[in-house]
Parts: structure tokens; C-alpha cells; sequence
């Protein structure tokens, strides 16, 4: 079964994390640094020492009467006892040897006999002798490092040199002339010291790592909690924000720059859901004095018809004023439902080619009595082939409501017109009427629930004043916006829709 990675969704334990791992992956990556360096370094002293022993004896070595290779005890006494000499000639055969006193300790301490089973002959050291026979007498360094056990390591210099020629000249018996012109000479030394310095560094390393882990988790964990600090002082502001207590705002001076933004961004939401705490407020208000008046009107009517005898044409009257009221508590209601669908989203556009020509005319339809009564002329200006995918049902509501309110405002013997344009990527719809000016300051709020106009919310004009609220909201949702320009004598509702 596959291993799956735990993820993690606490973000202080992110930070930790990443902090810890950072941290950590410098103190190895500087920690290899330095002990690959150290480590070269060493080695490269060790082998400079191996170089310089390995000349001054080239320097030093003598030959005897009888051919044999010598050195004077001065040279050796200078020289490193822990570095030992083997010199080889061209068929690889051991033709001098020094190994003191040092190098032998080295040797019982890393199993008897373990050095002479390598260095016997210079192919143990990785030189064949095909090799040595092509390649030309000249000066060769060649390092080597071999195991001579299971944890013991030498340092080997090999050097491919040839006997002074003054030497060879002033030996003038047979034996001179039977001595190698090429020989190896071959100087090790134990890598012991290296290696327990080096084993030492590790220690410290891995020491050092633990401290370094142990700190970089205790780093990472305070870093995280200032980091975090402000988030939890967000947090701690939002949790004393209620539906009754939307007035707190968080302070965005405390913060650092890169969470103003956000901290901007929560007080513009809480701004907004101020709004629209307040205005459900006023709209629970306004809808339940709306719903209250015909009510206690109907109420009314029927507690006198109940108190005495009545004609019949005085009941037939009363019935009459109870169902006008009725009606008007109908559509109020109606139209709250509309608001409330439309608001929640639970009424979804049905699309559908549609044109605005027919539309409005069928929406003139329902409001042309009215109209009729105060004499009211229409003119729809609109061209048949100024077509468009639209909610065929909703957009007929929002001309209804634009037709109706036109009317209810409207002076006696006055004029409507409908008109309309197109453009490369919208369409502009206008509903205009000849009738009385608004004043400016009351237009920003035509479009609020239950705005009538006036400040007291009079019964002189029919209606609850929901109509225009209908009309912004079921526009919006089709992605468009409505426009109010008011003058003496000109008035237009202007809708901008996208083409679709």
C-alpha cells in the first residue's frame, strides 16, 4: 500500500517546518562545506609532505661500491619517522626499503603483515607493468589511498624516476653496470591522524546538528507566533462582531503593510454587511407597517359593519373597500416574495430571444387603463428588430413596474415613450415621461425599498413602494444597470443590458 503525505493544515506548523528545514539545510550545506575542504586540505598537506620526503631522498640516496642503495643516517634523522620508502625497479622488484619505527607501529596496529600484502609489488598500488614498459623514464606523481584492513587507510606517493647519471658513471664494475636506469620509489604514510580528526569534526557536526534542530524548532515556533500575531488580533476583533454590534471596525494602523490589504478588505465586508443589516432592519420595519395598515384597515371596516345593520348598497361598498385593500396587501406581498427570490438567488435567469418591441407593448397592456383614466398617451418608439436573450418574464416585471410608476406620478393628459438603441456590445432602453421633475436629492434613493417619494410613506400614492427595488434588482442579475435623469418637463429611466 502506498505511503500517502500527511497534509498539514495548521500554518504555524508550516512555518516551523519550512523554517526548520532552512534552516537546517544551510547548517549541512556549510557543514559539508567546510569538512570536504578540511578534509582536502589535510590531504594535501599529507601529500606535500609525502613530495618533500620523497625528493630529499632522491637528493640523498647513495650507491656503494658493490651497488647496493644507501642512505647516511643525518638524511633519515630529519625526515618523518611515520613515513616509510619502497623502491622498486623496472620489473618490479623491491631493491630498497625503509620502514621505521613509527610505520611499524602503524603496521601492529592495523593487523601484522597487512602492509607488505599490498605494497609488495607495484601492481597491488594499480600499476601494471605493461604500463611502466610503455610509458617514458621521466618524473610521474601518481597518489594513491589504499585499505590495508577493514578501517585502516595509507597515503601512497608513487614516482617513476631514474638514478643520477653521475652515479651510474662512477661505478665501474659489473654490478654498475646492472643497475636499474628506472625505478619507483614509493613513500606511505598512516592515515590514522586524518582519520580521527576528521571523525572528530563529524562528531562535533552531528552535535552541532542536533543543537541547530533543536534551535531552529524553537525559532521557527517564535517566528511563527509573530507572524501569526496579527491574524490572531484579526481574529480576536471579528469574534466581538455581532448581528447587534456591527459598528467595530479593525484598526488598520497596527498592522504591517503587507496586511493592510486585507485588513482593508474585512472593514469594506463589514461596511457592507452593516448596510445590509440596516437595511433588513428597515425593511422588516417597512414591510410590516405596510402589511399592518390594510390589515388594521380591513379590521376596521369589518368591526363597524359588525356594530349595525347596514343597507345592502352600504355592505356592497364596504366589500368593494375590503377587496381594494385586499388586492393592494396581495401585490404587496407578491412583490416581497419577488425581492426575496431575487435576493437569495432562487430565481435563475430562463434565457430566451425576446422582442423589446412586443414586450413592452404587452406590458402597456396591464397598466393602459390607468392610464386611460388620467389620459395618458404612449408612444413606443422602439424598432420590432431591437432583439435580445433575455429572462422574458422578468425584464416584462421591470417594464410593468417603469410603466406603472410613470403613470401613478404622472399628471393628467401627459406623454410616455419607450425607446431604444443598440450598440457594438449593449443596449440602452429608455421609459420617459413629460410628467413633474424629481428633485435630485430624492433620486439616489428611488430605488430603495419602500421609497415612495416623500418622507412619511403616505397612502396617497397606490403601491408599497417596491416597484423600482423590483426593477434595479431583476436588471442587475441580467448584468446590466438602471440610470434616473430628472428636468423640468423630461424624466427617463434609462436600462443598460449587455448583448447577448
Amino acid at each position: 500500500m502506498p505511503l500517502k503525505l500527511i497534509k498539514v493544515k495548521s500554518l504555524k506548523i508550516k512555518l516551523i517546518i519550512w523554517f526548520s528545514a532552512l534552516l537546517i539545510a544551510v547548517y549541512l550545506a556549510l557543514s559539508l562545506y567546510f569538512f570536504l575542504s578540511h578534509r582536502s586540505a589535510l590531504y594535501q598537506k599529507l601529500d606535500s609532505e609525502l613530495k618533500v620526503a620523497t625528493l630529499s631522498l632522491i637528493k640523498n640516496l647513495r650507491m656503494e661500491e658493490n651497488g647496493v642503495l644507501t642512505l647516511s643516517q643525518n638524511y633519515l634523522s630529519g625526515i618523518d619517522p611515520a613515513i616509510g620508502f619502497k623502491i622498486f625497479n623496472h620489473s618490479g622488484q623491491v631493491i630498497f626499503e625503509i620502514i621505521r619505527s613509527e610505520v611499524s607501529r602503524e603496521r601492529e596496529n592495523s593487523e601484522k603483515a597487512a602492509l607488505p600484502e599490498i605494497w609488495s609489488s607495484l601492481d597491488s598500488l594499480g600499476f601494471s607493468f605493461a604500463d611502466r614498459q610503455k610509458n617514458p623514464p621521466t618524473d610521474n606523481y601518481f597518489f594513491r589511498t589504499r585499505k590495508s584492513d577493514k578501517e585502516h587507510y595509507w597515503r601512497i606517493l608513487l614516482l617513476k624516476t631514474t638514478i643520477p647519471e653521475e652515479e651510474v658513471e662512477e661505478r665501474n664494475n659489473e654490478k654498475a653496470n646492472e643497475l636499474p636506469s628506472v625505478i619507483y620509489l614509493v613513500a606511505f604514510k598512516s592515515t590514522r591522524p586524518i582519520d580521527e580528526e576528521l571523525e572528530t569534526i563529524l562528531r562535533i557536526i552531528i552535535i552541532g546538528g542536533t543543537a541547530v534542530l533543536a534551535l531552529s524548532f524553537a525559532g521557527g515556533l517564535f517566528i511563527s507566533n509573530r507572524a501569526l500575531k496579527p491574524i490572531q488580533m484579526i481574529s480576536s476583533t471579528l469574534k466581538n462582531i455581532s448581528a447587534s454590534n456591527l459598528k467595530t471596525r479593525i484598526p488598520s494602523g497596527s498592522y504591517d503593510r503587507e496586511l493592510v490589504p486585507l485588513v482593508k478588505q474585512l472593514n469594506d465586508t463589514l461596511d457592507r454587511l452593516d448596510r445590509a443589516f440596516e437595511r433588513e432592519r428597515q425593511f422588516t420595519v417597512d414591510s410590516s407597517h405596510e402589511l399592518r395598515t390594510p390589515l388594521a384597515a380591513i379590521i376596521n371596516i369589518l368591526e363597524i359593519l359588525e356594530r349595525h345593520p347596514r343597507s345592502s348598497e352600504e355592505y356592497h361598498q364596504a366589500i368593494d373597500e375590503v377587496l381594494e385593500l385586499a388586492s393592494g396587501l396581495q401585490n404587496t406581498i407578491e412583490d416581497l416574495l419577488i425581492l426575496a427570490r431575487l435576493d437569495a438567488g432562487r430565481s435563475p435567469l430562463q434565457l430566451s430571444r425576446a422582442s423589446f418591441f412586443e414586450l413592452i407593448n404587452e406590458a402597456w397592456e396591464m397598466v393602459k387603463d390607468k392610464a386611460a383614466e388620467k389620459k395618458i398617451n404612449f408612444h413606443n418608439e422602439i424598432s420590432p428588430e431591437l432583439i435580445a436573450t433575455i429572462d422574458i418574464q422578468k425584464m416584462k416585471r421591470v417594464f410593468i413596474n417603469l410603466l406603472k410608476n410613470a403613470v401613478l406620478y404622472h399628471r393628467p393628459n401627459g406623454t410616455i415613450w419607450a425607446r431604444g438603441q443598440q450598440f457594438n456590445d449593449r443596449i440602452s432602453l429608455e421609459i420617459s415621461n413629460n410628467g413633474p421633475e424629481i428633485p435630485p436629492e430624492k433620486i439616489p434613493h428611488l430605488f430603495e425599498r419602500f421609497y415612495r417619494g416623500d418622507e412619511s410613506h403616505s397612502n396617497a400614492v397606490e403601491g408599497a413602494g417596491l416597484g423600482l427595488a423590483i426593477v434595479k434588482t431583476a436588471v442587475e442579475i441580467h448584468g446590466g444597470q438602471v440610470q434616473v435623469r430628472s428636468q423640468a418637463g423630461l424624466t427617463s429611466f434609462i436600462i443598460t443590458l449587455p448583448k447577448i
